[in-house]
């Protein structure tokens, strides 16, 4: 993003903008709740039956077990530090654990690539990942009674980022907060997650689960506009998220703000498809989903 559109003196509100680097915020915010665990009993059953759905109980299973047990143990993908630029041994070690996470997924996908096409196999993992994602999204971003300011996202996205941002190991970049918190700019220069997923292969994956965003905020906070047209997760440089408080001249759904979405071919209909999933995943069900969000923009269609 253009340094000096980011650092515009004055918010749309007129409020002036403060400026705040990542590393600064997180030592200043610690994080509240607790660690997210993934219920790999309930994702290895989901796999397995995802895998044989597809090819078959016999061919399936063997793909299962060959992904899942004999490789991890025996054929591990390569761990590749020189494919990222890691300035550092602390950064160094963040990010060989996070390779060592994806492991799984990086395994099975090469493994479909003896069935499938490398793009065919690709979709099949973000299919298996997004469900996990959402999860933990959910477990990090709730609704509120009120939403009337940028800064309720800020304080419960600090628990999403957990240590990703503790000393830059995993997250870069820099806030730009409107005085009057009613807009805020949160631009990422480095995020770990996509650079291993896109570095290993995994292109749509990665931007499907970026999109995630796409899906969790539009659902827990309505009265906040979010747009991001450029991400790490697609091939560009940074991410360029934006936030501010809707207004009364808004549209309920407006594409521009899902430019990132349109760089990838068929992410826009996956962000569609699970925003009416999520509806249900935070809200239990699409009424009381309609409900919550009347009452900041009076209708929901």
């Amino acid at each position: 993003m253009n340094e000096k559109k980011i650092s515009q003196k004055c918010s749309v509100s007129g409020s002036t903008w403060d400026k705040i680097d990542f590393l600064d915020w997180a030592t200043n915010n610690k994080v509240q709740g607790e660690p997210y665990n993934i219920d790999m009993m309930k994702f290895l059953k989901q796999l397995k039956k995802s895998i044989q759905g597809r090819f078959g109980k016999q061919y399936g299973g063997y793909i299962f077990f060959k992904s899942i047990v004999w490789d991890m143990v025996f054929n591990r993908p390569k761990w590749r530090p020189e494919m990222f630029n890691l300035d550092n041994s602390e950064r160094t070690k963040f990010y060989k654990a996070k390779f060592k996470e994806f492991m799984p997924f990086i395994i099975l996908f090469n493994n479909l690539q003896n069935k499938m096409t490398a793009i065919e196999a690709d979709r099949f993992i973000a299919a298996q990942m997004m469900p996990l994602t959402l999860d933990m999204m959910k477990s990090r971003f709730h609704p509120v009674k009120e939403i009337d300011n940028v800064e309720v996202w800020l304080k419960q996205a600090r628990d999403y980022l957990g240590d990703e941002v503790e000393k830059n190991k995993g997250f870069e970049g820099k806030i730009y907060l409107a005085k009057d918190k009613s807009e805020m700019r949160f631009h990422v220069t480095r995020c770990s997650n996509m650079e291993i997923l896109r570095n290993y292969g995994l292109k749509f994956s990665a931007a499907a689960l970026c999109m995630a965003d796409h899906i969790t905020y539009h659902t827990v906070f309505p009265n906040l506009i979010f747009k991001r047209c450029h991400s790490i997760s697609v091939g560009n440089e940074y991410c360029d998220h934006e936030f501010r408080i809707r207004t009364t001249e808004d549209p309920i759904m407006d594409e521009k703000n899902y430019g990132d979405c349109y760089t990838v071919e068929g992410i826009r209909e996956l962000v569609r498809e699970w925003e009416e999933k999520a509806k249900i995943i935070h809200f239990g069900s699409k009424e009381k989903w309609d409900e919550y969000a009347m009452k900041y923009f009076g209708e929901t269609k």
